[in-house]
């Protein structure tokens, strides 16, 4: 409930309506303690992302945590001229990474955050997160799919894990 009450309380306070994305996890947040954005790409301004991840900032009773990009490098040729800024964006991608990380280092309950799809998610914007990995009392379980942390990244985040 943390989640929804400062996010709308945010929304209302910056004169922005509520993104339809996150009106439709209202049932998944209250009763599975997940936070799971299938359709981040749906999200389309910075002020939207401030809100969102000030909110999550919040919410330290976050069991799961899913941010999903589903337009990854997605052909032009296909329709999709312009990606979403959660694609594009390496400041959204940090700031993504700093608020998750906070959650990490303060939060007894979360124990599995996905990262699907994000292509600005390097090994570089890794590093940001990786501090928070090593001092977190519950992550069980990091996904991260379609993201380019290349070789090094990996490397970075294998060691973060042992310790």
């Amino acid at each position: 409930m943390v989640f929804l009450q400062t996010y709308e309380d945010l929304c209302h306070r910056s004169g922005q309506t509520k993104n339809p994305v996150i009106k439709n996890l209202t049932t998944q947040i209250q009763h599975e303690r997940s936070f799971i954005l299938k359709d981040a790409h749906r999200i389309n301004t910075f002020e939207e992302w401030r809100n969102i991840l000030a909110a999550l900032k919040q919410d330290l009773t976050l069991e799961k945590i899913s941010i999903i990009n589903n337009r990854y490098k997605v052909d032009p040729s296909k329709g999709v001229k312009i990606l979403p800024i959660i694609a594009t964006d390496k400041g959204l991608a940090i700031e993504l990474m700093r608020t998750i990380g906070h959650l990490l280092q303060n939060s007894n309950h979360l124990h599995y955050v996905e990262f699907s799809g994000l292509n600005q998610l390097t090994n570089k914007v890794l590093n940001e997160f990786l501090p928070s990995v090593e001092r977190s009392k519950s992550l069980n379980s990091l996904i991260l799919n379609r993201c380019p942390i290349e070789d090094s990244g990996c490397i970075a985040l294998c060691k973060s894990l042992q310790s």
